[in-house]
């Protein structure tokens, strides 16, 4: 079987929502992220890096389902080089702010 994989970030607080990585087929891509899926601050905002594997080329993650457990999904991306990218912008833009 063909699949594909699209690259996603998420981010929330409390418990992380389990059931998504079945959902969305998912995986973290770092031991960094699998910490911050199992870390169980309730006030403090997570952000995780998730691997999708997909059967179709334009699928993408079920953002409303994300959100019905109080995470979103910030960004998404094909290639993990693309990801790093759009964080790093993301990261750039949060700390010109703060």
């Amino acid at each position: 079987m063909q699949y594909y994989v699209l690259y996603i970030l998420v981010e929330g607080r409390g418990n992380f929502p389990i059931d998504m990585l079945r959902y969305d087929n998912c995986v973290p891509i770092t031991e960094t992220d699998a910490g911050a899926i199992t870390s169980r601050g309730k006030k403090r905002l997570r952000r995780v890096a998730l691997r999708m594997y997909r059967g179709t080329a334009h699928s993408s993650a079920t953002y409303m389902r994300w959100e019905s457990f109080g995470w979103t999904v910030l960004t998404s991306a094909y290639t993990m080089g693309d990801l790093q990218r759009k964080v790093a912008t993301m990261y750039a833009a949060e700390t010109k702010r703060a």
